[in-house]
């Protein structure tokens, strides 16, 4: 499992980190939604300090959890050590459909896979013919 607490950068610059790398902030909770923004609580600073981040500011892991179950809106993120590593992550991925069909390099076949719970077309991806 991963040790380090995921950090995500802030556009915010009137902000001076608790942390030693300047422009790195800790994501303490997602507060709210409004469309594809979040409402942020960062970590070691006060409520008037929370922040609108777009959804592309927010690590994936902490965007799964909260949009799996939106009533965890406003309960503490999870940390990256409660995440599970990519190799675990890849076992709980189930196929919805394929989407298309290629041939590369010395005529091996991709299919580029639709997953499911996935709605986004950027997840996606292109994965070898077992």
């Amino acid at each position: 499992l991963k040790k380090m607490k995921e950090n995500v950068k802030c556009s915010q610059k009137d902000k001076k980190p608790a942390q030693p790398k300047e422009g790195t902030y800790i994501i303490e909770s997602l507060e709210k939604k409004s469309g594809s923004k979040y409402f942020v609580k960062w970590e070691n600073y006060p409520a008037d300090q929370n922040t609108w981040e777009p959804k592309s500011s927010i690590p994936q892991f902490i965007l799964k959890y909260y949009e799996e179950d939106p009533a965890r809106l406003g309960t503490p993120a999870p940390g990256a050590e409660e995440t599970l590593d990519d190799s675990e992550e890849e076992a709980d991925l189930e196929v919805e459909k394929i989407l298309e069909k290629r041939i590369i390099k010395k005529g091996k076949m991709e299919y580029l896979v639709k997953w499911k719970n996935f709605e986004n077309p950027e997840d996606n991806s292109w994965e070898p013919a077992a």
